[in-house]
């Protein structure tokens, strides 16, 4: 437990506008890509706040920046949300999600089979079957 633990970032005004991009991989590969919006006036996106999220395809420099993140996790992980906000020299990291994120599924089409087939594969990969 770390009570007093924090991490601080320099603040985007890009959020309040353009929002955010979350790209998802499965087993490396990219899936799929929603970009969250706040409400006008705010910079949370969570949509219990107002927020909306939409389906989108990423900038090539987006996937580019996330691809470059992904590369440098030492083992591949089954799933990533990379999400990314826009900064005065391109897209910056904000959060890599490993552990619990939202995937988005239901909002991108093709998204929950690719995620089955992406747990199948590493199925088989540990089981050599």
């Amino acid at each position: 437990s770390f009570p007093d633990a924090m991490i601080a970032q320099p603040y985007q005004p890009a959020v309040e506008t353009t929002g955010g991009a979350s790209l998802v991989y499965f087993n490396g590969q990219y899936s799929h890509a929603v970009r969250k919006v706040p409400t006008a006036g705010d910079f949370r996106t969570q949509t219990h706040l107002g927020g909306t999220l939409s389906p989108v395809e990423p900038a090539p420099t987006e996937r580019a920046v996330a691809e470059l993140v992904l590369g440098s996790i030492a083992e591949r992980p089954l799933y990533a949300r990379i999400d990314l906000v826009e900064g005065v020299d391109g897209p910056l990291l904000i959060e890599l999600e490993l552990i619990e994120p939202a995937l988005y599924l239901p909002l991108c089409s093709g998204a929950p089979a690719r995620f089955a087939a992406a747990i199948a594969a590493r199925l088989r990969e540990r089981t050599h079957c």
